[in-house]
């Protein structure tokens, strides 16, 4: 079953995209992509905020976005400068 996001967005849903894998597998480069091919990341926002501003879906449509690593068992925020988050 495909992934739906214009439908999801219509359900006022919650997505979240997780990419796990051992070092050097790809997962940076499936989700930024690079100058020729498109990440998850950048494919997705173009999508989201096409729909938030044509308004088709109605209006009050709001959007949180975070990204976080988990890298050794230790959490960190990438958009707070890489914080570390800790018990």
């Amino acid at each position: 079953m495909k992934f739906n996001l214009k439908l999801m967005f219509f359900l006022r849903g919650k997505a979240t995209c997780f990419a796990y894998g051992c070092t050097g597998s790809g997962k940076t480069f499936t989700m930024l992509g690079n100058e020729e091919v498109q990440g998850i990341y950048i494919l997705a926002a173009s999508e989201i905020f096409t729909i938030l501003h044509n308004g088709t879906h109605g209006e009050g449509l709001g959007l949180w976005i975070s990204f976080y690593e988990i890298y050794c068992g230790q959490l960190f925020d990438l958009l707070n400068e890489r914080a570390r988050y800790s018990d």
